[in-house]
């Protein structure tokens, strides 16, 4: 009950704020269009303005020398995601699961960022224990590393339910799996 008071509450200020704002920023067309409904803002008030990516993110001659770090393996999937929700891992493991299922030689699935206890329950609560001995699993990836893996990898997967803006198919430079009916394809 608390939890919901204070979102009410900060809905109702951030309301309140925006409709006194001269200009209010955005980061896709989407979330502006989203934000122009649910305040009644139009016209040249709502702006987007699109992120970007570190310049370090450019293709990687040899990424094999920083992907061992977390695979031994050259060739490989790479999902990047979180618990929460909307980034879809559950299901993202129940599709790996089937993909390797009817594959004879399945890619292994590098997952970063996700705890392996988590994985885990995932894995137990989707009845698809089987396939863990396919997933990598190194945790935390820093943000230097990913260039050579996105680089690396055969597919990078993304298929999060909702994203204001996804930075991660900017980053990656590689064929990008993602779900379809994700907002990203209007953004």
């Amino acid at each position: 009950h608390h939890a919901l008071h204070k979102r009410k509450l900060r809905s109702r200020n951030l309301t309140t704020s925006c409709t006194k704002c001269r200009r209010i920023i955005t980061v896709s067309n989407y979330e502006r269009e989203r934000i122009g409904s649910a305040l009644q803002i139009g016209g040249d008030r709502l702006v987007a303005v699109y992120n970007g990516y570190g310049s370090h993110f450019r293709p990687v001659e040899s990424p094999y020398e920083v992907t061992r770090k977390y695979l031994p393996e050259k060739e490989y999937l790479f999902f990047l995601g979180n618990t929460d929700p909307k980034k879809n891992t559950a299901r993202t493991l129940r599709a790996y699961a089937l993909y390797a299922r009817q594959t004879e030689r399945p890619l292994p699935l590098l997952v970063a960022d996700i705890p392996e206890n988590v994985i885990d329950g995932i894995l137990k609560e989707q009845q698809i224990s089987d396939v863990k001995p396919l997933l990598r699993l190194p945790g935390y990836i820093p943000n230097g590393d990913l260039p050579a893996v996105y680089n690396g990898a055969s597919a990078f997967l993304y298929t999060s339910l909702r994203e204001s803006f996804g930075i991660p198919q900017l980053e990656s430079r590689c064929a990008v799996l993602f779900n379809s009916r994700s907002r990203l394809l209007y953004t």
